[in-house]
């Protein structure tokens, strides 16, 4: 059940195809308008998605960085309070 706007079979002419409607010059101008929003808007959709896609690689790297920072720290202090009981027992030892 296929509707047909207009027909090309006579020639050069247009041909309306029956039953159908003519769709007005305005319409079809708004109709090209938005189709041309359209696509601007999904390009800059497409910009956007890198934009965003970058900066969370980039916060991706920081929280890395300082989530490694944070351990290396920690684990700093835990090797310090080691060597500290190390030190205490080999005194309780020698005494």
């Amino acid at each position: 059940m296929s509707k047909k706007l207009f027909s090309l079979l006579y020639g050069d002419k247009v041909h309306v195809a029956p039953k159908t409607k003519i769709i007005p010059s305005e319409t079809f101008s708004k109709a090209l308008d938005i189709q041309e929003m359209l696509t601007h808007v999904k390009e800059e959709e497409k910009k956007y998605r890198a934009d965003v896609t970058a900066e969370c690689e980039k916060l991706k790297e920081h929280a890395r960085k300082e989530g490694f920072e944070e351990g290396y720290q920690e684990w700093a202090e835990q090797l310090a309070i080691l060597e500290a009981e190390i030190v205490k027992v080999r005194q309780d030892l020698e005494k």
